[in-house]
């Protein structure tokens, strides 16, 4: 799924073909319903059944046959919150929810229903039956399930209100096409770091960044004035990196622009970006993110 820049929501806001869904912060997730049983697996595979048993703990007729696609997500909505459940052993997940409530999965799709293949099918005709297999589950005792919104108009307005909640943006989804044509549309936020070294690019020995530097390693200062590093960066035009790569010592200290989508719980940014030398700023006005 690609992303797309925020201006595109009004270029679309009248088309009908097109609906906008709520980003969750969550962990994308596989509901299989088979031979009486309800099993939830993560995107590589692994089996994560028994980490949330409010939704998968429920015996079902066996000739419920269905595949649901859906974003696992925590009570806050918090990424950092979802990985204590989807990405952490049963155990730790169920002691987790009892301490701070349970999961909930949202269901975005919906591949196979009755037995049947539904891939072939464009999206907007699956709608109905994703809707009838979350109320039939739902009626059967499942908890925490519950199907996406989407909108047909106010796609920008419902972005303006997902980023205000702190949610990630929207994903856009068009009703005659498929999987393939989802795209997300997400919030944008800089922050300006403090240049603390280099690493080495990943293919460095040759080819195009032979003998140049890979990303930038940055960091914030603390409210006791120490300055720590948080996270690396890289997405620099090659002028900059070979500037970077012949005077490494000369930027150590120095200020820089980056751009990405928030904050993790550590001051990392989570999928930064190089944006521009900031001369103009003070080091030590590069304050660790609350």
């Amino acid at each position: 799924m690609k992303s797309r820049p925020i201006g595109i929501l009004e270029d679309i806001e009248n088309n009908p073909d097109l609906v906008a869904g709520r980003k969750y912060n969550g962990y994308s997730e596989l509901l299989v319903v088979k031979g009486g049983r309800i099993r939830l697996f993560n995107q590589s595979g692994s089996e994560q059944t028994d980490n949330v048993p409010h939704i998968t703990g429920v015996v079902v007729p066996k000739g419920i046959d269905l595949v649901l696609a859906g974003e696992g997500i925590a009570p806050s909505d918090k990424v950092g919150d979802a990985k204590s459940i989807f990405g952490s052993g049963p155990v730790h997940s169920i002691n987790w929810q009892e301490r701070n409530g349970k999961a909930r999965l949202i269901a975005v799709n919906i591949t196979r229903y009755r037995g049947e293949d539904l891939l072939h099918i464009p999206f907007g005709e699956r709608l109905t039956v994703l809707d009838d297999a979350v109320c039939q589950l739902m009626e059967l005792g499942v908890q925490g399930l519950h199907s996406e919104t989407l909108h047909k108009v106010g796609k920008s307005v419902l972005f303006r209100n997902v980023v205000a909640i702190g949610g990630e943006g929207v994903v856009i989804k068009q009703l005659s096409g498929f999987e393939r044509d989802w795209y997300k549309v997400k919030k944008v936020k800089s922050w300006d770091a403090v240049i603390m070294g280099f690493t080495k690019a990943q293919y460095g020995k040759t080819g195009k960044f032979a003998g140049l530097i890979g990303a930038v390693r940055y960091g914030f200062y603390d409210c006791n004035g120490n300055l720590k590093e948080t996270g690396r960066c890289s997405g620099m035009k090659d002028i900059q990196r070979i500037a970077f790569s012949s005077a490494q010592e000369s930027y150590i200290g120095r200020v820089i622009e980056i751009k990405g989508q928030e904050l993790g719980n550590r001051g990392g940014i989570i999928f930064p970006r190089f944006i521009r030398m900031r001369d103009d700023k003070l080091p030590t006005d590069c304050l660790l993110p609350q």
